[in-house]
């Protein structure tokens, strides 16, 4: 006979399931899909690191390529984009456990499955380089760096690629540091306080300009590719689903390929001379027009890099400069452009500068609407190079093959092909040095580029007190870039 309960005994019953329906719910709250807490914050909270291919403030503004495609996401999602740092892949990931960011997005290598990690579609392929300083210290494999100092992050994809040579090449040994990013460690290299480091192929490429007398020596490992990370849960089945299918969508529709094209499609090697050149030139030549041409890219709206980088591959920054054509002065101006933007005297630096930036922002606008950013500028330097009817000469050469004429990564490649009778006997402006032109967009690029990095410093972390040893106090480039 089941005997009823006493009063207490109740109480007790109602307080206990009161508790557990109040932990339930708590249960329920916790197990909220992802995907609906951000869009009911309004926000999407994305983790990465600092640097020129992942992101960082350009002159206020955020720019990088991982930023690039967060900025794109949240916006799908119509939520704002929230940005935090981390200076390490455990820190990345250990963010996403926590539960401090939805999204790591940062070069990560999709590397195994960590524990409680998810890896998104792959986007991009990488390889790690072994990268020593030009002149010394040459190696062709990993038995030639058995008994040198090795400097990576610890606990990094390149530390795991360093481990796996052990079993072969039991006497490699390498020092290990935290929170240091990239560029500290190519700063080490290129100063000799290590003699090796290994990084990603893809940020040895993007810093490499900065680094001129860098080399890299060997690859190790089979190429890897590069993913977005999330917390592996079953509430994040929804953003999963938003994230593959925003890479689907944006390798269908082209624009991947604009991105990667974006950030990426203008680092072909320099030669030594090139990039060094150039490094010199803005420390001696450049500080004397900074002023000026920010005045004048101010006036005009438009970034003062990208205005030095034209007035240095026209000229090297040099006013007087003349070429065999009769075009002169800093921004190279021929005689009828000159005229039409009012400037009389080509070779004074100011109306060079002025009369070359009112022309650039002319062909800004003269291109058709439907071409946005950034390709709009450089099919603007193409014209501003060889003409804007030989631009439209590419547009309709590149309908013939069923391109898309106003995206710049899919007929760039059919510029050196205007220099072809077969090709340019058929269309209406005829001959043009199309291989010149590609060169010409292309450096400028590389160039604003080397100009732009100098703003990575004013956001970078100092590295702690215990990476000291590796990267003295000076370290923060000014020794290269003392003119900013």
């Amino acid at each position: 006979m089941i005997r009823p309960l006493s009063k207490p005994a109740r109480v007790a019953l109602l307080i206990l399931l009161g508790a557990a329906l109040s932990l339930t719910g708590g249960c329920e709250q916790r197990r909220k899909p992802v995907l609906d807490q951000i869009i009911e914050r309004g926000k999407l909270r994305v983790v990465t690191r600092y640097g020129p291919i992942t992101y960082y403030r350009n002159r206020g503004s955020d720019t990088g390529f991982e930023y690039e495609l967060a900025r794109r996401f949240a916006k799908k999602l119509g939520v704002e984009l929230e940005i935090s740092i981390a200076y390490s892949r455990d820190e990345l990931l250990d963010a996403l456990r926590k539960g401090k960011a939805d999204i790591a997005a940062a070069g990560i290598i999709k590397d195994g499955q960590p524990a409680g990690i998810y890896f998104g579609p792959d986007y991009l392929s990488v390889r790690q380089f072994v990268v020593r300083r030009r002149g010394v210290n040459p190696a062709d494999g990993p038995e030639d760096i058995v008994g040198k100092r090795v400097l990576v992050v610890a606990g990094s994809t390149q530390e795991k690629a360093l481990n796996e040579l052990l079993p072969a090449h039991p006497g490699l040994s390498w020092e290990r540091a935290n929170r240091l990013e990239t560029l500290d460690l190519l700063e080490a290299v290129e100063l000799g306080q290590v003699d090796y480091t290994v990084v990603n192929s893809n940020e040895y490429t993007a810093h490499r300009g900065v680094y001129p007398y860098l080399r890299v020596a060997f690859a190790v490992g089979e190429p890897q590719q590069l993913a977005w990370a999330i917390r592996d849960h079953p509430s994040n089945y929804g953003l999963r689903f938003q994230i593959d299918r925003f890479f689907d969508q944006l390798r269908e529709s082209g624009r991947m390929a604009s991105i990667i094209e974006r950030y990426y499609g203008h680092r072909e090697p320099k030669s030594q001379y090139q990039s060094q050149a150039f490094l010199n030139r803005m420390r001696s030549i450049l500080p004397e027009y900074r002023e000026l041409i920010e005045q004048i890219a101010l006036e005009y709206e438009v970034d003062w890099r990208l205005i030095a980088a034209v007035a240095y591959q026209e000229s090297h920054w040099d006013p007087k400069a003349r070429s065999p054509t009769g075009v002169r002065g800093m921004m190279m101006l021929t005689r009828d452009t000159a005229r039409e933007m009012g400037v009389t005297n080509r070779t004074d630096a100011e109306q060079s500068l002025r009369g070359g930036t009112r022309y650039l922002k002319k062909l800004l606008a003269k291109l058709p609407d439907e071409i946005p950013m950034p390709d709009r500028l450089w099919f603007a330097l193409a014209s501003y190079n060889m003409g804007y009817g030989h631009v439209l000469d590419l547009w309709n050469l590149a309908r013939r093959e069923n391109r898309n004429p106003y995206r710049w990564n899919e007929v760039k490649d059919l510029l050196p092909t205007l220099r072809q009778e077969k090709v340019y006997s058929t269309l209406r402006y005829g001959y043009a040095r199309g291989d010149e032109a590609l060169k010409y967009v292309q450096n400028i690029r590389y160039y604003h580029d080397l100009l732009a990095f100098t703003e990575i410093n004013t956001v970078r972390v100092p590295p702690p007190k215990k990476a000291e040893d590796y990267i003295p106090e000076r370290f923060n480039r000014q020794r290269m870039l003392s003119a900013f």
